[in-house]
């Protein structure tokens, strides 16, 4: 068997090329020419249209809210009425305004007769003063024989009718309805010029069209040279790039989650290490006859270390144990075990540091389990001790209802140095100072981690988390609740 030659890509074939090309993109061209100008001669005609409705439109709204303003506060003095008079000269005066309008007058039955006015002081006379002149006005033969024709149809319809004459100029006839009644019609000639609109579109497709076949031509002859082998490059370049991204990507992916599983074993440590204190202490001072009170918080310990390891091992809990219809929680409870069983416990003597307390007289009662708001407000307080280490220190909790909005607020106030102004400012949706990682502390690796919490758990609440700075100095959290009860809970 005789073994074929193999295909050789000649100039011969590259010229069959070339012309099969070039009589494609002039046969392209043409069609696309012709397509383009029947497209435009179609769109020009509806725009026409369209907008010499729109004038017609506007021109007859404009007339009658001009009479039924005038009617309602009829001039007082010769200076209002040729105020007035003016006025409807303007309207009436719209061929001279707008160079495509030819025509304008207002037609209205009368006694077997039509009404036809052109100028103000016929319609001042005719509507303030019942009078009309027959010669104060001119012919409008085109106005009267349209209206005729569409008198009843107008009237009972009550919308605007548009023809078209001699391809560029349209009779429009619209409704005059000043106060609600029918009073006629308002006929106006408009003949707009397209003819410039359509000379430029058509020279600019002209020349783009030109330019761009030429460059249509070069640039498939060069890709016909090049495409193969850049085609081939580019997928070997690709698969190299994926495969060292992945690579990337995953050793990345390792290390965030190491680092964040390592962030929140400490996070973890840290709260259960002082809880764990605390429950320590209580056994200590455990007798009979404070039994039931210490017995009340070592559960509250407990359930809230219990709490910070499920924490540590889920990183988006199921919404059903943070809030529900079966959660009823008191907040006020909570910040006045935060505030007695905590932080005056283990903060500075109180000498330095005091907390005050301001809040409502019912309690307020959220659907949100109880170490939820917990975890939201014990990092909250923290940051305003954390951050003051070397002054008196006064933190005063606040909380609030609105009756209005049936929305809840908790205010955790200081009286210390205040925010940094770039921790105030907001990113991705949330103030810096609620970032990962965002911290003034030295330690970054450790540090940054409380507040965010509590912005992800109040962002799972429906809550709305806010720092900001006092004028008086000091800082501010501003916590917004919804979904709030207040009134007393059934039982306890």
């Amino acid at each position: 068997m005789t073994r074929r030659p193999p295909f050789r890509f000649e100039t011969k074939h590259l010229m069959i090329l070339f012309i099969v090309l070039v009589f494609s993109q002039i046969f392209i061209s043409f069609i696309h020419s012709t397509s383009t100008s029947n497209l435009l001669s179609q769109t020009l005609d509806v725009y026409r249209r369209d907008s010499v409705e729109r004038i017609a439109d506007l021109t007859a709204t404009s007339i009658e809210l001009l009479l039924e303003q005038s009617l309602a506060q009829p001039p007082a003095s010769s200076v209002e009425e040729r105020a007035v008079i003016q006025k409807f000269n303007i309207m009436l005066s719209q061929q001279s305004l707008q160079k495509n309008v030819e025509e304008i007058v207002i037609l209205m039955p009368a006694r077997g007769r039509v009404l036809q006015f052109d100028d103000g002081q016929a319609v001042y006379e005719y509507f303030f003063r019942g009078q009309y002149d027959e010669s104060a006005h001119g012919a409008h033969p085109d106005a009267l024989r349209l209206y005729r024709l569409y008198y009843d149809r107008v009237k009972a319809e009550e919308r605007l009718y548009s023809l078209l004459e001699k391809e560029f100029t349209f009779h429009v006839l619209v409704p005059f309805v000043p106060q609600g009644e029918f009073r006629g019609a308002i006929y106006m000639r408009i003949a707009p010029d397209m003819s410039e609109i359509t000379r430029q579109i058509n020279f600019s497709y002209d020349e783009v069209a030109g330019l761009f076949s030429a460059l249509v031509l070069m640039g498939l002859l060069a890709m016909l040279y090049i495409s193969n082998y850049s085609v081939q490059e580019r997928d070997r370049a690709q698969e190299a790039l994926f495969r060292e991204r992945e690579r990337q990507l995953r050793t990345q992916i390792e290390h965030q989650k190491e680092a964040h599983f390592t962030q929140r074993i400490y996070h973890a440590h840290h709260k259960a290490e002082k809880i764990m204190g605390f429950v320590k202490e209580d056994l200590r001072l455990l007798r009979a006859d404070n039994l039931d009170k210490i017995r009340y918080r070592i559960t509250k310990y407990a359930n809230f270390i219990a709490r910070v390891i499920y924490d540590m091992k889920s990183v988006e809990p199921p919404m059903e144990i943070i809030r529900g219809p079966l959660f009823h929680t008191d907040v006020n409870e909570v910040i006045r075990f935060l505030v007695e069983a905590i932080f005056l416990r283990v903060s500075r003597p109180n000498r330095e540091l005091s907390i005050d307390l301001d809040l409502t007289e019912k309690p307020l009662i959220v659907p949100v389990n109880e170490y939820v708001i917990w975890g939201i407000l014990e990092p909250l307080i923290q940051n305003s001790i954390d951050h003051n280490p070397d002054r008196t220190l006064r933190i005063v909790i606040q909380t609030h209802f609105q009756s209005d909005t049936g929305q809840g607020e908790i205010f955790i106030r200081d009286d210390g140095r205040g925010f940094p102004e770039y921790l105030l400012q907001w990113k991705g949706g949330r103030q810096v100072v609620f970032q990962e990682h965002e911290t003034t502390k030295a330690d970054k690796q450790t540090a940054g981690y409380g507040c965010y919490i509590a912005y992800e758990y109040s962002r799972r609440c429906g809550w709305r988390l806010e720092a900001e700075n006092l004028s008086e100095g000091g800082a501010r959290f501003h916590i917004t609740l919804t979904d709030v009860t207040y009134e007393e809970r059934d039982g306890n």
